[in-house]
């Protein structure tokens, strides 16, 4: 068993214009039939933008993909830290800090209603804009 990347480039206008290619990491069985090499996709693994292998959140979401179809399959000990190998040279592992600051920003929105405080703040702004607009016009 090995991991597979394959690039894909993303067909939308937005993303066809910068060249957007996302990576896809499949782990494929190879066997021979007929005497002649086949490989067997086993599970998908997970993808990411290729611009965004560097930002933690990019990596976040790789990682709770590829940890979670890893954990479907039977794999031994040693097999699994194979396969995370090859999925590391590409795409590092985030840190803790980086898990628990996802953690904190979930529990921050939760607690506002969804809004981040960068977003409540520019919604009070429009809206005292809008105020004293009305205002001005009477």
């Amino acid at each position: 068993m090995f991991v597979r990347w394959k690039k894909r480039k993303l067909t939308r206008a937005w993303h066809k214009h910068r060249g957007d290619i996302v990576l896809c990491a499949q782990l494929v069985e190879c066997r021979r039939v007929d005497g002649k090499p086949r490989q067997k996709v086993i599970k998908y693994l997970g993808s990411i933008h290729d611009y965004g292998r560097d930002t933690s959140g990019h990596q976040l979401g790789f990682w709770d993909t590829a940890d979670r179809a890893l954990g479907e399959l039977t794999l031994d000990a040693a097999a699994r830290r194979e396969v995370e190998a090859a999925l590391l040279a590409k795409v590092p592992r985030p840190t803790p800090a980086h898990y628990e600051g996802r953690e904190a920003a979930r529990r921050a929105g939760q607690a506002g209603g969804g809004m981040s405080d960068r977003v409540r703040a520019y919604d009070a702004a429009f809206r005292s804009a809008q105020e004293s607009a009305i205002g001005g016009l009477s």
